[in-house]
């Protein structure tokens, strides 16, 4: 999945599995908390996270209680969905554009279709030039930086898998259990 959303968006397949680690543990946690709890997803006058879920739940034909979301860490906002964890509303910013890649609507708890969408978005956000700007990016909404709340961290993190990642892909390649 990661291969063939690098060679549709040109971000490299590396960072695409970097990001999907650094997210839900390549798949190990989709989340814990339920969509209507109290401080879960955001719906104000800057987002409307909630209204975004119900639409995209209601798009794919699945009951909003029927999957999980992530929980609120370290006083923010919780609500990301999938494999790839997107805001509810950044998902359908991007999801035209995966869909034409795709061939169908995405879903984001899919494997295929979220790591698409991620490499949408990732390329949006400058992941073919400055892949460490776009993870931090993708993380808060900002380029890298030591601001309060921290995200430098998240890029660096991101990195370190990139580099790891590359490695193993090389070796796999090398062996050829994997064509490039």
């Amino acid at each position: 999945a990661a291969l063939a959303a690098s060679k549709k968006t040109g971000v490299p397949t590396a960072f695409i599995l970097a990001i999907f680690a650094q997210e839900t543990g390549s798949g190990k946690n989709l989340g814990t908390c339920v969509w209507s709890a109290p401080g879960v997803m955001r719906e104000d006058n800057k987002r409307k996270d909630k209204t975004a879920f119900i639409a995209i739940m209601g798009e794919l034909g699945i009951a909003p209680e029927s999957k999980a979301v992530s929980c609120p860490f370290g006083g923010g906002w919780g609500g990301a969905i999938g494999y790839t964890q997107f805001i509810p509303t950044t998902w359908l910013e991007q999801r035209t554009e995966a869909k034409g890649h795709l061939g169908h609507m995405p879903n984001p708890w899919k494997l295929e279709d979220s790591i698409m969408t991620s490499a949408v978005y990732l390329k949006r956000l400058g992941a073919v030039s400055d892949p460490r700007n776009a993870a931090c990016k993708y993380y808060s909404g900002r380029s890298c930086d030591n601001k309060t709340p921290l995200n430098s961290f998240y890029g660096d993190q991101v990195m370190g898998k990139k580099l790891s990642l590359e490695k193993q892909i090389a070796e796999s390649i090398a062996k050829g259990e994997i064509k490039n």
